[in-house]
């Protein structure tokens, strides 16, 4: 679990500089706050996850939930002639929701870590 959780801080991390790096950061305000909202909240699940003594199920559910956003998201960025953009949350919200399904699945596996 804790391997995933870090993961996941990458990914999150990775959404907060990727505007940057891209080079899409001052086109469109909708860019940014497409990357940063899920970026948050993944870093923040992920670092409840570490701290965790016992890995929640929920917590699983809304880094999944985030997931779904980027893909989501890189639609409507795509839509916005955000080409580099809608790939970026696309490709990371497939591997945030690859990466929380895998973990779900473990979860449900292992007796006392659902909660």
């Amino acid at each position: 679990m804790k391997r995933d959780a870090w993961v996941e801080v990458v990914l999150g991390v990775w959404l907060l500089a990727s505007p940057a790096v891209l080079g899409y950061s001052l086109s469109r305000p909708l860019t940014l706050a497409e990357d940063f909202i899920p970026a948050v909240a993944i870093i923040a699940t992920s670092l409840w996850i570490l701290t965790a003594k016992v890995a929640p199920l929920r917590v699983s559910w809304l880094q999944a939930l985030s997931g779904l956003w980027l893909i989501v998201g890189s639609f409507v960025l795509l839509f916005s002639q955000m080409p580099a953009a809608a790939l970026n949350a696309l490709i990371v919200g497939i591997a945030v929701l690859a990466v929380d399904l895998e973990e779900m699945w473990t979860l449900t596996r292992q007796p006392g870590t659902i909660g």
